[in-house]
């Protein structure tokens, strides 16, 4: 499989995850689902005759959702309006759903 035909399976699989069940929630979430996928192409990869197109489907299944990871969960910090003190700095992502400003993230 040539890179090209790689990215654009894994694009059309991030796409297809995305649209279904929306952007992961948190850390822990993220690393579940990228270590169920993990898990399948294991379990394939064990096999005394692994299926290629097995191997080729769970392998993008984990790239995809690595890539959903880093998407969904690694945001740069930007200004915005913080959910505890309620300044407007740079905020940084605490937990799934908060922003935080450094000065209240420091008492985290």
């Amino acid at each position: 499989m040539n890179r090209e035909t790689a990215i654009e399976l894994v694009t059309e699989e991030l796409n297809r995850a995305s649209a279904k069940f929306g952007p992961m929630l948190s850390f822990h979430d993220g690393h579940s689902v990228i270590r169920e996928e993990f898990e399948e192409l294991w379990e394939e990869v064990r096999k005394r005759n692994p299926d290629n197109d097995k191997l080729i489907k769970e392998a993008v299944q984990v790239a995809a959702m690595a890539i959903r990871f880093l998407v969904d969960l690694c945001e740069e910090p930007a200004y915005n309006y913080c959910d505890f003190c309620g300044s407007f700095e740079v905020c940084f992502l605490y937990g799934p759903h908060h922003l935080l400003c450094s000065a209240c993230s420091k008492g985290r």
